[in-house]
């Protein structure tokens, strides 16, 4: 619809619960959570409404930076086994990527400025951290674990550069920030109970 309200156009149709639409960087697409019998994957459309491949199943997406037509990637939750992995792929389904690929649960995924790193929450370790894992990297890299001081870490957001990564911890709702190198920590604020957001 227009930036007024006028104008409302039906990107989506048919049975169940279309939810959560979030624009590709490049604006070629439209990704969303779609439901049916209970069941969430992820769909996506063209600005007209088009639809783009088949359904992927999974949920929480969160777009790759770079997303020139033909480029764009999705990085999101997928389920095997019994666990949570995060995967990548391109919107229509294709190149379908197990990033992870470990036998304990993993969410919350977050792209690095450029691209290259995903940052994500992960049980891992005896605790819940922040891991970061290089996507450009061969196969078989490990995840690096960037948090120790918290026993539930959570909402990894990076900074534009790329330097450094924001999260939160729980219960206590402490505000901190780690370096992407985890050369320090530096506790930021309390009583904080959403995910942080940069300024551009």
């Amino acid at each position: 619809m227009s930036f007024d309200g006028s104008n409302p156009q039906a990107l989506t149709e048919g049975p169940g619960q279309n939810t959560v639409p979030k624009w590709s960087p490049g604006g070629d697409w439209i990704a969303y959570h779609c439901s049916q019998n209970g069941e969430t994957r992820i769909c996506a459309v063209s600005p007209d409404g088009q639809p783009v491949g088949e359904p992927i199943s999974g949920t929480t997406l969160v777009w790759s930076p770079d997303s020139p037509e033909g480029e764009a990637r999705l990085a999101f939750i997928c389920f095997q086994e019994g666990h949570s992995d995060i995967c990548t792929a391109h919107p229509d389904g294709s190149d379908l990527i197990n990033v992870t690929s470990s036998p304990v649960d993993e969410h919350t995924p977050a792209w690095s400025p450029d691209g290259n790193w995903l940052a994500f929450v992960s049980n891992r370790g005896n605790d819940i951290d922040i891991y970061k894992i290089c996507l450009n990297c061969p196969r078989d890299s490990l995840a690096v674990r960037l948090t120790d001081e918290v026993r539930y870490a959570m909402w990894p957001a990076w900074s534009p550069n790329g330097s450094q990564l924001a999260y939160a911890d729980e219960p206590g709702g402490t505000l901190l920030l780690v370096n992407a190198d985890r050369s320090g920590v530096t506790y930021l604020a309390s009583g904080v109970f959403s995910p942080p957001i940069w300024r551009p």
